[in-house]
This record gives structure tokens, sequence and C-alpha cells, in this order.
């Protein structure tokens, strides 16, 4: 089943009744295969989405997707082959067992000339990944989250390996 595609077609007709003024910022939550999808959409046209705090959370939480730490640690460098197609390539930059939680981040940020873009993946053992973009200005030493441009096939595409590493 093509979950990424399932949530674009649904966000879509969702978009389709509303006035393009009144979109922005529109708020999207749905649930496909026991999972829960749900994002902020601050843009789109024709060919993309600017989308904010994308996260998948598994809709049934008695079903676990991985059994132990190490489970969700092969999990994690699975997906910095597998997102290959972004603009910065994933580098797993915190795995905390203690709280069962794995931070991945763009292992070679977008340089600005005053900020750093960057990707941030939070994976966790109960079945929640977040995927976020910030941009981090140098001058005031703070981050911001921004919104990914994504075009519809990689947005889709996102969708589909994000939902793959909780089911």
């Amino acid at each position: 089943m093509n979950l990424g595609k399932s949530v674009i077609e649904r966000l879509n007709r969702s978009l389709d009744t509303q006035d393009r003024q009144k979109a922005e910022h529109f708020g999207f939550e749905e649930e496909f295969g026991g999972i829960r999808f749900q994002f902020e959409l601050t843009d789109f046209d024709k060919y993309s989405y600017f989308i904010k705090n994308l996260t998948l959370t598994n809709a049934d939480g008695s079903k676990k997707p991985v059994q132990d730490f190490e489970g969700l640690k092969k999990k994690a460098q699975e997906l910095t082959t597998t997102l290959s197609y972004l603009l910065e390539g994933l580098s797993v930059v915190e795995a905390d067992s203690e709280n069962q939680k794995i931070q991945m981040r763009s292992s070679a940020p977008d340089q600005k000339e005053n900020a750093l873009c960057y990707y941030e993946i939070m994976l966790n053992k109960s079945g929640a990944i977040t995927f976020r973009r910030f941009q981090f200005k140098k001058k005031t030493q703070r981050r911001t989250e921004v919104p990914s441009h994504l075009t519809t096939e990689i947005f889709e595409r996102l969708l589909n390996d994000l939902s793959n590493v909780i089911q």
C-alpha cells in the first residue's frame, strides 16, 4: 500500500475545498494503515509543498515497530542511505539508550551567509518519528523551524520511507 500517495491525495482533496488564502498554515492530521500523519502546510503550488513539523506516530500503541534499542539504531542507519534524495545527507548525531530516542541531522548543512539550514529527524522506540527543517542564525545563536520545500514526488517518497520505519 502506498501510504504517501494516499496522504497526498487526501491532502489535495482537503486543499481543493479551501480558499487559497485560508490554506496558509493548514494543519493536516489523518490516519492511514495504522499510522497517524500530522504536519503543517505553510504553502503549496501545483508541483510542491512547504511543510513543517511532519510527525508520524504508531496509531496502535500496542504495536511496537522495534523490539529493542539496537533495532531502532539499525532503522536510523538505514534511513541515512534511504533518504539520499533530500538536499543534504543525514547522519545519526545522538543515540540516547536511556530515553530510547535517536536524533539524526544533515551531515553537511546548507551554509548560508548568516545561517545554517538542516534537517532533523527524531526517532523513538514507541513508534514516533518527526521530520523537521531548521535554520540556525549565527548572529543570534538561535534556531527556528522553517518549512521544508518538497516536490510532490519527494514528499510522497519521504512519507513512504518514514512510514516504513514505524510499521
